[in-house]
Formats: structure tokens, C-alpha cells, sequence
């Protein structure tokens, strides 16, 4: 019984302790001999630390240590078990002499294969929902503009005129400059016509033999000194002279 208390009281002073009192995460029974077993990282698909099990090389900044031993740690996680007992250091995952630790890289392409794979399913999943998506919308917006159109086309049958803004103001502009330019027109061609009929009419007197509508007026020096005009065409006037007249008098040759 006596022998028994020893040993257990020499096993716990070669376990490392934290502050707290309890074991440490990276001790595991004592046994006699070294195990044998293969390293850890040919034992699985995707290797993990057996201190912190967490996977090795998923964070980049976190350095990866093999030890002579053959298994492979955490940096700072071997180096913490290792710093608590410098003495009695031991491998936590075959409980024998770690020498010394050397750095390796590791590439996590072979062991996240399979999660690489799911990666790229999701992926493609995620695509061709958008690209539903995408084609849904374009359909969407192929029958707006074709109801946009047939809506232009109805709004053209009943009303021909173009809906522009200030349309209506720049057709008025456009009328009233064209009735400026032909009063300009009549203005400089007057001296080339001779005197307006209009300036003739008050002069006109009613033949007393001929009934209406028979006139006879006097245009001047410049024309014929008595001329007749009748409703019906004898001699017809030629429209560069009068211009102003509708419809077109003649003159009446018989007249005395």
C-alpha cells in the first residue's frame, strides 16, 4: 500500500499542472514504453492538434512543429506543455521524449478535399440560382418595355401629334413667325404692285346702265384711265397685278 501512495505521488509530480490545480489538457496516462504507433498525421484524412484539437494548418498564423517522436503540434501549444514541466517534458500524445521541434508546412489541399468539394456544390448551386434569378428579371423587363410600346402606339393612333414638351408653344412660335415673314413679303413687294386694290375700292362708282354687279373705277395713270370689272372672265387680269382680288375680275372690253 505504501509503494502504491509513492508511485502515485512520483507520477503527479511529473505532470504539468496549470495555476488552477488541475492536469493539463496535453498529459495522458503515463506508460512504461514509448507507443510504436505511426504519426499522427498518416493516422487521419485531415490531421488536428492533440493538444488544442484544433485542425492543423487551418489558421496561417498559427506555426505547425513536428518533434523527433514523429507527432505533430501546435507551436505555442507544445511549447506551453513543454514550458510547464521543463524537466520532465513529454510528447502528450506518446508520452516520450520530444527532442527537439522543427517547423513543417503543411498544405491543406489533400486534407480538405472533401470539404473543397462541398465548397464548390454550394457554389454552384448559389449560380444557377442567381442565373434563375437573372432570367426571371430579364423576362420581367422584356414584358415592361413591350407593354410600353404598345402603350406608345395607342397614344400615337389617338393623338398624332407628338407629346414633347413645349411642342404647342413652338408650333404657335412658328405660325406667328411665318405670318410675320409674309406681311414683311407684301410690305416690300407693294411699291413693285402699284397701288392696293383695297385703296381703289372707295373710288369705284356704279355704271348706270349695267345692273350690279358692274363697277367702274378709276386706278390711276398709271393703268387704263376706266376700266370695268364683272364677276365673269372677259379679259382676265393678270395675279401678279392683283393679288388681292377673289375671285379673279376682268375687264369689260364693251364698255363705253
Amino acid at each position: 500500500m505504501r509503494a502504491r501512495r509513492h508511485r502515485i505521488q512520483r507520477l503527479s509530480r511529473s505532470l504539468p499542472l496549470f495555476d488552477s490545480g488541475t492536469v493539463a489538457l496535453c498529459d495522458v496516462p503515463a506508460k512504461s514504453e514509448p507507443s510504436k504507433s505511426p504519426p499522427a498525421i498518416s493516422s487521419f484524412q485531415r490531421p488536428n492538434c492533440a493538444i488544442c484539437l484544433d485542425w492543423l494548418g487551418s489558421d496561417a498564423d498559427r506555426e505547425v512543429v513536428v518533434t523527433d517522436c514523429g507527432h505533430v503540434f501546435h507551436k505555442d501549444c507544445i511549447h506551453h506543455c513543454i514550458k510547464l514541466n521543463p524537466r520532465n517534458a513529454l510528447c502528450p500524445s506518446c508520452r516520450g521524449y520530444p527532442g527537439k521541434r522543427r517547423k513543417i508546412f503543411l498544405s491543406t489541399a489533400s486534407f480538405g478535399q472533401s470539404s473543397s468539394q462541398e465548397e464548390l456544390k454550394r457554389s454552384f448551386r448559389s449560380i444557377e440560382k442567381l442565373q434563375k434569378d437573372l432570367d426571371e428579371q430579364r423576362k420581367r423587363a422584356e414584358a415592361l418595355e413591350r407593354d410600353y410600346h404598345n402603350l406608345l402606339r395607342s397614344t400615337r393612333r389617338q393623338d398624332p401629334t407628338p407629346h414633347v414638351p413645349g411642342h404647342q408653344e413652338l408650333s404657335e412660335t412658328e405660325e406667328n413667325n411665318v405670318e410675320d415673314q409674309a406681311q414683311i413679303l407684301r410690305t416690300s413687294l407693294r411699291p413693285l404692285m402699284g397701288p392696293s386694290p383695297a385703296s381703289s375700292l372707295p373710288q369705284m362708282v356704279m355704271v348706270g346702265a349695267h345692273p350690279p354687279p358692274y363697277y367702274m373705277a378709276a386706278l390711276g395713270p398709271a393703268y387704263h384711265p376706266i376700266a370695268t370689272y364683272a364677276p365673269h372672265p372677259h379679259l382676265p387680269i393678270p395675279q401678279s397685278a392683283f393679288t388681292s382680288f377673289y375671285p379673279p375680275f376682268a375687264v369689260n372690253p364693251h364698255f363705253q
